[in-house]
Protein backbone atom coordinates (compact mmCIF):
# COMPACT_ATOMS: atom_id res chain seq x y z
CA UNK A 1 0.00 0.00 0.00
CA UNK A 2 2.71 2.56 0.75
CA UNK A 3 4.66 1.33 -2.52
CA UNK A 4 0.91 2.93 -3.90
CA UNK A 5 1.10 5.84 -2.44
CA UNK A 6 4.21 6.70 -3.60
CA UNK A 7 3.70 5.62 -7.18
CA UNK A 8 0.63 7.67 -6.75
CA UNK A 9 2.60 10.53 -5.71
CA UNK A 10 4.83 10.87 -8.78
CA UNK A 11 1.96 9.68 -11.53
CA UNK A 12 -0.58 13.30 -10.41
CA UNK A 13 2.13 15.73 -11.71
CA UNK A 14 2.39 13.46 -14.76
CA UNK A 15 -0.89 13.41 -15.37
CA UNK A 16 -1.35 17.25 -14.75
CA UNK A 17 1.08 18.13 -17.37
CA UNK A 18 -0.60 15.60 -19.65
CA UNK A 19 -3.88 17.17 -19.18
CA UNK A 20 -2.26 20.73 -19.75
CA UNK A 21 -0.83 19.59 -23.22
CA UNK A 22 -3.73 18.13 -24.32
CA UNK A 23 -5.81 20.56 -23.39
CA UNK A 24 -3.43 23.27 -25.51
CA UNK A 25 -4.35 20.94 -28.27
CA UNK A 26 -7.47 21.21 -28.35
CA UNK A 27 -7.05 25.43 -28.21
CA UNK A 28 -4.72 24.98 -31.02
CA UNK A 29 -6.92 25.01 -34.20
CA UNK A 30 -9.16 28.33 -32.40
CA UNK A 31 -5.26 29.84 -32.41
CA UNK A 32 -5.20 28.87 -36.08
CA UNK A 33 -8.51 29.98 -37.10
CA UNK A 34 -7.78 33.21 -35.05
CA UNK A 35 -4.69 33.82 -37.14
CA UNK A 36 -6.15 32.61 -40.09
CA UNK A 37 -9.56 35.22 -39.42
CA UNK A 38 -6.82 38.15 -38.80
CA UNK A 39 -5.34 37.70 -42.14
CA UNK A 40 -8.80 37.89 -43.85
CA UNK A 41 -9.05 41.00 -42.36
CA UNK A 42 -5.80 42.12 -43.50
CA UNK A 43 -6.74 40.58 -47.03
CA UNK A 44 -10.03 42.66 -46.29
CA UNK A 45 -8.38 45.89 -45.60
CA UNK A 46 -5.76 45.51 -48.21
CA UNK A 47 -8.89 45.19 -50.84
CA UNK A 48 -10.41 48.39 -49.99
CA UNK A 49 -7.63 50.23 -50.37
CA UNK A 50 -7.71 52.60 -53.60
CA UNK A 51 -4.94 55.61 -53.41
CA UNK A 52 -4.92 58.68 -55.74
CA UNK A 53 -1.35 60.42 -56.75
CA UNK A 54 -0.94 63.45 -58.99
CA UNK A 55 2.34 63.88 -60.94
CA UNK A 56 3.68 66.42 -60.68
CA UNK A 57 2.32 66.87 -57.40
CA UNK A 58 2.55 70.48 -57.29
CA UNK A 59 1.96 71.94 -60.98
CA UNK A 60 2.68 75.10 -62.04
CA UNK A 61 0.14 77.79 -63.76
CA UNK A 62 -0.93 76.27 -67.28
CA UNK A 63 0.62 72.85 -66.87
CA UNK A 64 -0.68 69.79 -67.44
CA UNK A 65 -0.52 67.45 -64.89
CA UNK A 66 -2.07 63.45 -64.33
CA UNK A 67 -3.65 62.17 -61.26
CA UNK A 68 -3.69 58.19 -61.10
CA UNK A 69 -5.84 55.55 -59.23
CA UNK A 70 -3.60 52.76 -57.90
CA UNK A 71 -4.04 49.85 -56.16
CA UNK A 72 -2.58 46.15 -56.22
CA UNK A 73 -6.08 44.18 -55.25
CA UNK A 74 -7.83 44.69 -58.67
CA UNK A 75 -7.39 44.81 -62.30
CA UNK A 76 -7.39 48.44 -63.14
CA UNK A 77 -8.24 47.69 -66.82
CA UNK A 78 -11.47 46.11 -65.76
CA UNK A 79 -12.43 48.32 -62.66
CA UNK A 80 -15.11 51.30 -63.20
CA UNK A 81 -13.57 54.88 -62.81
CA UNK A 82 -16.05 57.60 -61.43
CA UNK A 83 -13.93 60.84 -61.37
CA UNK A 84 -14.89 64.16 -59.25
CA UNK A 85 -12.98 67.43 -59.69
CA UNK A 86 -14.14 69.86 -56.91
CA UNK A 87 -17.31 68.40 -56.49
CA UNK A 88 -18.11 68.07 -60.44
CA UNK A 89 -18.84 64.85 -62.03
CA UNK A 90 -16.25 64.37 -65.09
CA UNK A 91 -18.25 61.95 -67.66
CA UNK A 92 -16.27 62.12 -70.18
CA UNK A 93 -12.81 61.40 -68.23
CA UNK A 94 -15.25 58.56 -66.36
CA UNK A 95 -15.20 54.64 -67.07
CA UNK A 96 -14.20 51.28 -67.32
CA UNK A 97 -10.24 51.19 -67.13
CA UNK A 98 -10.17 54.82 -66.90
CA UNK A 99 -7.64 54.61 -63.68
CA UNK A 100 -6.03 58.41 -64.27
CA UNK A 101 -7.00 61.69 -65.78
CA UNK A 102 -5.32 64.57 -67.26
CA UNK A 103 -6.12 68.11 -66.11
CA UNK A 104 -4.71 71.93 -66.69
CA UNK A 105 -3.63 74.00 -63.73
CA UNK A 106 -5.35 77.28 -63.08
CA UNK A 107 -3.62 80.50 -61.69
CA UNK A 108 -0.76 79.72 -58.53
CA UNK A 109 -2.79 78.96 -55.56
CA UNK A 110 -5.72 76.95 -56.43
CA UNK A 111 -6.24 73.79 -55.11
CA UNK A 112 -8.06 71.09 -57.02
CA UNK A 113 -9.99 68.36 -54.75
CA UNK A 114 -10.05 65.38 -56.94
CA UNK A 115 -12.33 62.35 -55.67
CA UNK A 116 -12.47 58.95 -57.72
CA UNK A 117 -14.81 56.01 -56.49
CA UNK A 118 -13.78 52.64 -58.08
CA UNK A 119 -16.30 49.88 -58.97
CA UNK A 120 -13.54 46.68 -58.73
CA UNK A 121 -13.87 42.71 -58.27
CA UNK A 122 -10.52 42.39 -56.33
CA UNK A 123 -8.17 38.87 -56.98
CA UNK A 124 -10.47 36.89 -54.25
CA UNK A 125 -13.81 37.30 -56.32
CA UNK A 126 -15.12 40.13 -53.84
CA UNK A 127 -16.80 42.80 -55.42
CA UNK A 128 -15.97 46.58 -54.34
CA UNK A 129 -16.56 49.75 -54.51
CA UNK A 130 -13.67 51.99 -53.28
CA UNK A 131 -12.91 55.76 -52.79
CA UNK A 132 -10.21 58.07 -52.10
CA UNK A 133 -9.64 61.58 -52.43
CA UNK A 134 -6.27 63.96 -52.78
CA UNK A 135 -5.91 67.86 -53.05
CA UNK A 136 -3.31 69.34 -55.43
CA UNK A 137 -2.49 72.89 -55.31
CA UNK A 138 -1.33 75.14 -57.83
CA UNK A 139 2.02 75.83 -57.09
CA UNK A 140 3.70 79.39 -58.47
CA UNK A 141 7.35 81.06 -59.02
CA UNK A 142 8.29 84.02 -59.64
CA UNK A 143 11.63 85.39 -60.62
CA UNK A 144 13.08 89.22 -60.63
CA UNK A 145 16.05 90.58 -60.77
CA UNK A 146 17.95 94.14 -60.79
CA UNK A 147 21.41 95.37 -61.27
CA UNK A 148 23.13 98.14 -58.66
CA UNK A 149 23.52 100.92 -61.39
CA UNK A 150 22.31 103.74 -61.31
CA UNK A 151 19.39 105.43 -62.80
CA UNK A 152 17.67 108.62 -61.77
CA UNK A 153 14.72 109.54 -59.25
CA UNK A 154 12.22 110.00 -61.64
CA UNK A 155 13.07 106.55 -63.47
CA UNK A 156 10.21 104.05 -63.10
CA UNK A 157 12.36 101.12 -64.67
CA UNK A 158 14.61 98.25 -63.54
CA UNK A 159 18.27 99.09 -63.33
CA UNK A 160 19.79 96.70 -65.88
CA UNK A 161 22.88 94.90 -66.35
CA UNK A 162 26.09 96.42 -67.80
CA UNK A 163 29.77 95.29 -67.56
CA UNK A 164 30.66 94.68 -64.11
CA UNK A 165 27.46 94.86 -62.09
CA UNK A 166 26.34 93.13 -59.89
CA UNK A 167 22.82 91.50 -60.41
CA UNK A 168 20.05 90.45 -57.35
CA UNK A 169 17.53 87.62 -58.01
CA UNK A 170 14.92 86.74 -56.10
CA UNK A 171 12.59 83.76 -56.18
CA UNK A 172 8.84 84.17 -55.27
CA UNK A 173 7.75 80.44 -54.90
CA UNK A 174 3.48 80.14 -54.05
CA UNK A 175 3.53 76.50 -52.57
CA UNK A 176 1.80 77.05 -49.12
CA UNK A 177 4.65 76.80 -46.85
CA UNK A 178 7.46 79.17 -45.48
CA UNK A 179 10.30 80.18 -47.64
CA UNK A 180 12.13 78.33 -44.67
CA UNK A 181 10.50 75.03 -45.15
CA UNK A 182 11.97 75.04 -49.30
CA UNK A 183 14.81 73.92 -50.85
CA UNK A 184 16.33 76.46 -53.31
CA UNK A 185 18.77 75.38 -55.95
CA UNK A 186 20.15 77.94 -58.64
CA UNK A 187 21.88 77.57 -61.26
CA UNK A 188 24.40 80.22 -63.46
CA UNK A 189 24.51 79.42 -67.51
CA UNK A 190 23.01 75.72 -66.47
CA UNK A 191 25.78 74.95 -63.95
CA UNK A 192 24.77 74.32 -60.25
CA UNK A 193 25.80 77.07 -58.19
CA UNK A 194 27.00 75.25 -54.68
CA UNK A 195 27.17 77.83 -51.87
CA UNK A 196 23.59 79.21 -52.90
CA UNK A 197 22.08 75.91 -52.70
CA UNK A 198 19.71 75.54 -49.49
CA UNK A 199 16.84 76.07 -47.21
CA UNK A 200 15.66 79.93 -47.24
CA UNK A 201 17.34 81.24 -50.26
CA UNK A 202 15.24 83.29 -52.08
CA UNK A 203 18.12 85.24 -53.57
CA UNK A 204 21.13 84.81 -55.51
CA UNK A 205 23.45 87.66 -57.03
CA UNK A 206 26.26 87.09 -59.56
CA UNK A 207 28.58 89.30 -61.43
CA UNK A 208 29.38 89.36 -65.10
CA UNK A 209 31.60 91.12 -67.22
CA UNK A 210 30.61 89.87 -70.53
CA UNK A 211 30.11 91.78 -73.61
CA UNK A 212 27.20 94.21 -74.68
CA UNK A 213 24.54 91.71 -75.85
CA UNK A 214 25.38 89.01 -74.06
CA UNK A 215 23.06 87.17 -71.87
CA UNK A 216 23.57 84.87 -68.56
CA UNK A 217 20.74 82.37 -67.95
CA UNK A 218 19.24 81.86 -64.42
CA UNK A 219 17.24 79.03 -63.04
CA UNK A 220 15.86 78.52 -59.87
CA UNK A 221 14.30 75.16 -58.76
CA UNK A 222 12.34 75.03 -55.38
CA UNK A 223 11.47 71.78 -53.30
CA UNK A 224 9.29 71.28 -50.18
CA UNK A 225 9.66 68.99 -47.42
CA UNK A 226 7.64 66.42 -49.52
CA UNK A 227 9.66 66.21 -52.58
CA UNK A 228 7.62 68.35 -54.82
CA UNK A 229 9.74 70.47 -57.31
CA UNK A 230 9.06 73.50 -59.47
CA UNK A 231 10.92 75.35 -61.20
CA UNK A 232 11.71 78.62 -63.19
CA UNK A 233 14.49 80.08 -65.85
CA UNK A 234 14.90 83.60 -67.18
CA UNK A 235 18.02 85.31 -69.46
CA UNK A 236 19.06 88.45 -68.92
CA UNK A 237 20.73 90.42 -71.50
CA UNK A 238 23.57 92.54 -70.93
CA UNK A 239 23.09 96.47 -72.16
CA UNK A 240 25.32 99.63 -72.48
CA UNK A 241 25.45 102.59 -70.29
CA UNK A 242 23.55 105.18 -71.75
CA UNK A 243 23.53 108.92 -71.34
CA UNK A 244 20.30 110.88 -72.23
CA UNK A 245 19.87 114.46 -72.65
CA UNK A 246 17.23 116.41 -71.25
CA UNK A 247 16.29 120.29 -71.39
CA UNK A 248 15.59 121.66 -67.99
CA UNK A 249 15.13 125.52 -67.17
CA UNK A 250 16.82 125.11 -63.91
CA UNK A 251 20.67 124.09 -64.06
CA UNK A 252 20.62 120.76 -62.30
CA UNK A 253 17.10 119.57 -62.21
CA UNK A 254 15.33 116.97 -64.46
CA UNK A 255 11.75 117.73 -65.12
CA UNK A 256 9.05 115.47 -63.88
CA UNK A 257 7.98 113.64 -66.92
CA UNK A 258 10.97 114.72 -69.08
CA UNK A 259 10.84 113.53 -72.62
CA UNK A 260 14.52 113.70 -74.32
CA UNK A 261 14.36 115.44 -78.02
CA UNK A 262 16.53 114.52 -80.61
CA UNK A 263 16.71 118.58 -81.71
CA UNK A 264 16.17 121.56 -80.34
CA UNK A 265 15.35 124.73 -82.12
CA UNK A 266 16.89 128.53 -81.06
CA UNK A 267 17.46 131.88 -82.47
CA UNK A 268 20.15 133.80 -82.32
CA UNK A 269 21.04 135.14 -79.25
CA UNK A 270 18.67 132.10 -77.40
CA UNK A 271 20.20 129.82 -74.16
CA UNK A 272 19.52 126.66 -73.24
CA UNK A 273 20.10 124.68 -70.13
CA UNK A 274 21.10 120.69 -71.09
CA UNK A 275 21.79 118.19 -68.60
CA UNK A 276 23.33 114.48 -69.14
CA UNK A 277 21.71 111.81 -67.42
CA UNK A 278 23.63 108.91 -66.83
CA UNK A 279 21.97 105.32 -67.03
CA UNK A 280 23.51 101.89 -66.02
CA UNK A 281 26.58 103.01 -64.90
CA UNK A 282 28.65 101.04 -62.00
CA UNK A 283 28.39 104.11 -60.18
CA UNK A 284 26.21 105.62 -56.81
CA UNK A 285 26.42 109.13 -57.96
CA UNK A 286 26.70 110.96 -61.28
CA UNK A 287 29.46 112.77 -59.84
CA UNK A 288 31.51 109.73 -60.08
CA UNK A 289 31.67 110.15 -64.26
CA UNK A 290 33.49 112.39 -66.41
CA UNK A 291 31.54 114.87 -68.96
CA UNK A 292 33.51 115.61 -72.02
CA UNK A 293 30.90 118.16 -74.07
CA UNK A 294 31.55 120.07 -77.20
CA UNK A 295 29.46 121.70 -79.75
CA UNK A 296 29.67 122.03 -83.57
CA UNK A 297 33.38 120.29 -82.92
CA UNK A 298 34.63 122.55 -80.05
CA UNK A 299 34.71 121.57 -76.71
CA UNK A 300 32.53 123.27 -73.78
CA UNK A 301 33.08 123.00 -70.12
CA UNK A 302 30.24 121.81 -68.59
CA UNK A 303 29.38 123.97 -65.09
CA UNK A 304 32.00 124.02 -62.50
CA UNK A 305 29.82 122.18 -59.75
CA UNK A 306 28.14 119.84 -62.07
CA UNK A 307 30.27 118.72 -64.80
CA UNK A 308 27.23 117.07 -66.72
CA UNK A 309 25.18 120.31 -67.17
CA UNK A 310 25.90 122.58 -69.68
CA UNK A 311 24.91 125.96 -70.82
CA UNK A 312 24.72 126.62 -74.33
CA UNK A 313 24.05 130.76 -75.63
CA UNK A 314 23.38 130.98 -79.33
CA UNK A 315 25.92 133.84 -80.27
CA UNK A 316 23.98 137.18 -81.90
CA UNK A 317 25.93 136.71 -85.21
CA UNK A 318 25.75 133.08 -85.17
CA UNK A 319 24.89 131.16 -88.55
CA UNK A 320 21.60 129.99 -89.11
CA UNK A 321 22.18 125.84 -89.92
CA UNK A 322 21.73 122.57 -87.67
CA UNK A 323 24.99 121.89 -85.16
CA UNK A 324 25.64 118.78 -83.40
CA UNK A 325 25.77 118.79 -79.72
CA UNK A 326 27.81 115.96 -78.40
CA UNK A 327 28.63 114.77 -74.83
CA UNK A 328 30.86 111.52 -73.68
CA UNK A 329 30.47 110.49 -69.92
CA UNK A 330 33.20 107.84 -68.60
CA UNK A 331 33.23 106.17 -65.12
CA UNK A 332 36.42 106.93 -63.19
CA UNK A 333 36.82 103.34 -61.44
CA UNK A 334 36.31 101.84 -64.87
CA UNK A 335 38.30 102.82 -67.68
CA UNK A 336 36.32 101.13 -70.50
CA UNK A 337 33.04 101.73 -69.32
CA UNK A 338 31.45 104.86 -71.68
CA UNK A 339 28.96 106.06 -73.21
CA UNK A 340 28.03 109.18 -75.71
CA UNK A 341 25.21 110.97 -76.98
CA UNK A 342 24.18 113.71 -78.77
CA UNK A 343 21.35 116.16 -79.91
CA UNK A 344 20.71 118.41 -83.11
CA UNK A 345 20.68 122.12 -82.35
CA UNK A 346 19.57 123.95 -85.17
CA UNK A 347 19.82 127.52 -85.16
CA UNK A 348 17.22 129.76 -87.85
Amino acid sequence: MKNFAKKLRYLIPLLLVFAAILAYAQALPDEVQNILDQIGNVNQMVAAKVTLSASPDTPTENGKFIVKAASFRFDETKAHFQWFVNGKPLPNESGFGREDITLTAGPAGTDYKIKVIVSATDDDGLKQTLNDEITVRVGGLDLSWWANTYTPLNYEGRPLMTTGSTVFVTALAQMGVSSKNLLYTWYLDDKKIGYSVGYDRQEFSFTSDDRVGASRRVKVEVTDLFGATISKAMSIKMVAPQIIIYKSDKIDVVPANAEASEEYVLQAGQQINLIAVPYFFSIKTPGELTYEWSFNGRRLGGAPSNPNVVTLTIPDNAEKGTYALTVTARNKNKILQNAPASVKITVR
